[in-house]
């Protein structure tokens, strides 16, 4: 058993955090012992675990307990690092604050103490939690690491049932830090906020029931939700794996991205989803708890984005996506890797020649379809339209570099008035149109470049910050078939080739593959429909799948969505994007287990843009 970046050991595999960072850990290339509680009769079901992409070549699972710190022995003995996850929670009462704390502040001193002879990890890191940082009575609105937890605050004013996990955690994370220092042992600590987010877990994780406590009618945790600084599990993943591999890192970081109050969610569900049986503001005006504090994460951030932007490439399969096989394994393997959804469009005028909509859909891909579109259709006024009096990319998105890369004219004119550097595809090869497949490698290499990433490293400046690949169904530019996708394929397979996640490349490159339907009519409606009938089996769960946001335009409600046909899209960037469940490049399975769901297809141009640093934050 060996992953390409070495072992690592997991504890507490069987959680919520544990087996996502498991599942994430095994994606980048990892080797991973966990360990899980001894099941001497072998009911327990781990099978969510052992069924992961990988598991079978690089994952073994050991008996640990934390009341027995020796027992983690031989899952750190060989491994470079540890990420100590489990923790003993006891909510219910029936353990006291005394053994909760000793237990998990000995367990962890234990299995330091079993790195230390290891000889062999070079990096802890502890999954601490936004706990150990807010509950001190200070009326902040924002606090970072330099803030502790009162404990005599946590026993004089919280709930006594949050007494042990609060004070359990603070104890243990104070012990590990000073155990790191004392003893020359690299430790790192993860805070996280309330996390939240899907899991492979079998048990309902509690900071997930509690989020969902206005859904669920769980009155006794709406105090819970008065305002409690939230993340993503897939974030915390991503912290935890970017704090092993980041050589310059210590002490704490906090990892929370959103701070949202009880009555701005009641707000946001009665509005967004009426039908569904949301508590009134004034029931819940009778909640009172303690006000919180936001968690800020600049502190992992500043670090994590290192102060460079982004640079964005696009790869546009124009009425491609009717033709992708199972055969087409690199697409398949993007998809399992990033983060995937539906881009919703308008519908088509009532005629509408190919060159037309192949240039309105890329109007509306780069928000530029009301300077394009008059009234519904194309007349030749706006088509004739002056240069001059189209805001360019660079004004725009704040100075953005682009450049499009296509072998449509009617493309290539309507790119040159919105400012684009407009390049023949073609051109690229020699005028050749059907270029050989060593020339896939060389186009993969001249793509990059153009981002000013050259021979596997970052050129200061670049020529381009964007830049986006069109091939249009028909261009025949494989060179062995006429289907496109093959050639599609073949170039993202070389593109990743070049920026491999972990490496300089791959680090910056935001990658983005975008593949339409072409020209669509009524008959696609029934199999390309973006209506969610996930839930149709229990209606008052449907509520919660939020498909109708692709309706709206800020506070207003979009007037023309087309409910099918869209836009398929997969966006990775290494440590930056979030997967989902995803393995395949499918319609089918985008709409069953994508994370990003549906969103408008005029907005995907500003993600990429604040990706890049030249728009603001993306819905601001």
């Amino acid at each position: 058993m060996g992953g390409d970046k070495g072992t690592v050991c997991v504890t507490g595999g069987t959680g919520f955090i544990g087996s996502w960072l498991i599942k994430r850990l095994l994606q980048e290339g990892y080797s991973v012992r966990t360990t899980v509680r001894a099941d001497p009769e072998n009911k327990k079901d781990l099978s969510f675990l052992t069924s992961l992409p990988g598991a079978a070549e690089m994952l073994k699972i050991l008996s640990a307990d934390l009341n027995d710190p020796n027992s983690f022995d031989a899952a750190i003995e060989g491994s470079k690092a540890v990420l100590h996850v489990a923790t003993p929670m006891s909510f219910d009462g029936k353990e006291s604050l005394e053994a909760v704390t000793e237990r998990s502040t000995s367990g962890a001193l234990g299995i330091l103490k079993a790195c230390l002879r290891s000889k062999t990890v070079k990096r802890v890191v502890y999954t601490s939690s936004a706990a150990t940082v807010i509950y001190n009575g200070q009326e902040m609105d924002m606090m970072d690491e330099s803030f502790c937890t009162d404990v005599d605050f946590v026993t004089q004013k919280l709930n006594p049932q949050t007494h042990p996990y609060i004070i359990s955690k603070t104890f243990t994370e104070r012990a590990v830090l000073e155990f790191g220092t004392q003893h020359g042992l690299d430790v790192v600590t993860v805070n996280p906020g309330s996390v939240v987010g899907p899991f492979i877990c079998p048990k309902f994780p509690r900071s997930v029931r509690s989020s969902l406590a206005l859904v669920l009618g769980n009155r006794s945790e709406y105090g819970f939700l008065l305002n409690m600084p939230m993340v993503h599990v897939d974030d915390v993943a991503r912290a935890h794996i970017f704090l092993l591999e980041y050589p310059d890192v210590k002490g704490r970081y906090n990892c929370a991205s959103n701070t949202i109050s009880l009555d701005k969610l009641a707000e946001f569900l009665r509005g967004k989803y009426p039908e569904f049986p949301i508590p009134s503001p004034e029931s819940l005006a009778e909640i009172k708890d303690i006000k919180l504090p936001g968690v800020s994460s600049k502190k992992l951030l500043g670090i994590a984005m290192a102060d460079k932007p982004s640079r964005a490439l696009i790869l546009y399969g124009d009425g491609l996506a009717r033709f992708i096989h199972p055969s087409h394994a690199h697409l398949h393997s993007l998809a399992s890797t990033a983060n995937c959804g539906f881009l919703s469009l308008p519908n088509a005028p009532p005629s509408e020649s190919e060159d037309d909509r192949t240039v309105r859909e890329f109007a509306v891909l780069v928000d530029a379809f009301e300077t394009l579109n008059k009234n519904g259709q194309f007349s030749s006024e706006v088509k004739s339209q002056k240069s001059s009096l189209i805001p360019t990319m660079s004004e725009r998105f704040m100075g953005m570099k682009a450049a499009i890369l296509s072998n449509n004219s009617g493309l290539q004119s309507f790119g040159e008035k919105l400012g684009f550097n407009v390049l023949n595809l073609n051109g690229l090869f020699g005028n050749s149109n059907t270029p050989p497949v060593s020339s896939i490698d060389n186009l993969a290499s001249k793509l990059l470049s153009l981002l000013g990433f050259q021979e596997g490293k970052i050129k200061e400046s670049n020529q381009f910050d964007l830049v986006i690949l069109h091939v249009g169904s028909g261009e025949n530019l494989s060179a062995n078939s006429g289907n496109d996708v093959e050639f599609l394929n073949a170039l993202l397979g070389a593109i990743m080739s070049i920026a491999k996640p972990g490496t300089e490349i791959g680090s910056r490159l935001l990658l983005s593959l975008v593949m339409s339907y072409g020209s669509v009519s009524k008959a696609d409606e029934p199999g390309l429909s973006i209506l969610s009938t996930k839930y149709e089996k229990n209606p008052n769960l449907s509520a919660l799948f939020p498909n109708q946001s692709y309706t709206m335009r800020g506070e207003s409600q979009r007037n023309d969505v087309r409910q099918y046909g869209p836009v398929l899209f997969a966006q990775y960037q290494y440590a930056v994007t979030r997967n989902d469940m995803v393995e395949t490049f499918s319609f089918e399975e985008f709409k069953e287990c994508s994370g990003n769901l549906t969103i408008p297809a005029d907005r995907l141009l500003h993600e990429i843009a604040f990706k890049l640093w030249k728009a603001p934050k993306y819905g601001a």
